[in-house]
């Protein structure tokens, strides 16, 4: 009986995790066309920065993902979460 409910819970919190890491590419991906578009293009390390880190502080997200705001754009990379 408890291994059920425990199996549940796994599956759930690792569909929510999914959900909450796609939700953060979509929008970290959102913010990286706004720094490289042609027209009033984002700007700025401070501005890039303080916008990706509200998306990651959104969706609670900051251990899977490392953000580096570079003067004209935005390379965010995953990290992948180890085994074990």
């Amino acid at each position: 009986m408890w291994s059920r409910s425990f199996a549940k819970l796994a599956f759930s919190r690792a569909r929510k995790r999914e959900e909450l890491l796609q939700a953060t590419e979509k929008n970290l991906a959102k913010i990286r066309d706004a720094a490289n578009r042609t027209k009033a293009p984002l700007r700025g390390r401070a501005k890039i920065g303080l916008r990706a880190g509200r998306i990651i502080n959104k969706h609670k997200m900051a251990k899977p993902f490392s953000a580096n705001p570079v003067l004209m754009s935005l390379s965010v990379f995953f990290i992948p979460r180890s085994s074990g």
